[in-house]
């Protein structure tokens, strides 16, 4: 339906506009937000281009007067959607775009950290590695299942001080 939107919004990325504002805010950051990085860094919107025309179709949707549903439609219910879009489509682009272009909802990263962000995966609080979102650390950071029991084993030692002294059998 909008596919072609996401072509045209991806075009931005080629122009001038975007191109200089880019620039603008990387020189205003120096630096990634994630870890401190100088070089390669690059502008990354946590709005996706997607997802814009996704809000402005919506927006546009219910500012003309019909419902916003988000339950299941029936087929003639898609079929007025598709064409009201078909409709709109230039509106709810040129909306996209000017959204896209204010550079309101961005952060500054390395190239490293932009390709994470982009494969669903966070920072570690505990070192320089990636995570996925619902672990506290990385890989790296956890520990093994040995040193786990390693450290128990130590734990046990330290608590057991004193239990089994030569002044205690004597």
């Amino acid at each position: 339906m909008l596919t072609k939107g996401m072509k045209y919004l991806a075009d931005i990325h080629k122009s001038d506009e975007f191109r200089d504002k880019s620039k603008a805010i990387i020189e205003k950051a120096e630096k990634c937000e994630w870890c401190g990085s100088t070089t390669k860094l690059v502008v990354h919107h946590k709005t996706s281009m997607k997802r814009s025309i996704r809000l402005w179709t919506l927006s546009l949707w219910v500012s003309t007067g019909h419902e916003y549903n988000s339950v299941r439609h029936t087929k003639e219910e898609k079929e007025i959607f598709k064409a009201f879009c078909d409709e709109h489509h230039g509106e709810i682009l040129e909306s996209a775009k000017k959204s896209y272009l204010a550079f309101n909802d961005v952060i500054v990263l390395c190239n490293r950290y932009h390709y994470a962000i982009h494969k669903g995966l966070k920072k570690c609080p505990t070192c320089d590695g990636y995570m996925t979102e619902n672990r506290k650390q990385c890989s790296k950071c956890v520990p093994s299942p040995y040193s786990r029991y390693l450290e128990s084993i130590e734990d046990m030692e330290d608590e057991d001080d004193g239990y089994m002294d030569e002044d205690a059998t004597e």
